[in-house]
């Protein structure tokens, strides 16, 4: 005899997951503890100390590929130094995403 059981879809478990992530201890990080691990060097930074596009000098954007398209059949464009995309505002790089008709 057979018996069928019931599968609970993958997303059914998140809240659980989420809960058990949420409640485990997380090492905390001593006030101005910024360097790295024992034992390493830090080779790059970037602390975003400066308004505006993120610094060209450590930074720059990957549009090669968009019009012969990107190996993996993507289908969004990339572009270069464009505020409405990329760009550094007290301290954070925010990068974003946004629908619209780019011409080539």
């Amino acid at each position: 005899m057979r018996f069928a059981v019931p599968r609970r879809p993958w997303h059914a478990a998140t809240p659980i997951l989420l809960a058990a992530l949420l409640a485990a201890p997380w090492p905390a990080a001593a006030a101005g503890d910024f360097g790295p691990p024992a034992g390493y060097t830090l080779v790059w930074a970037d602390e975003f100390d400066r308004d505006g596009l993120p610094d060209p000098t450590k930074w720059d954007f990957d549009t090669a590929m968009n019009q012969a398209g990107w190996h993996n059949r993507e289908l969004q464009y990339y572009s270069r130094a464009r505020a409405e995309n990329a760009i550094v505002r007290d301290g954070v790089l925010r990068i974003t995403a946004r629908q619209e008709a780019l011409r080539s």
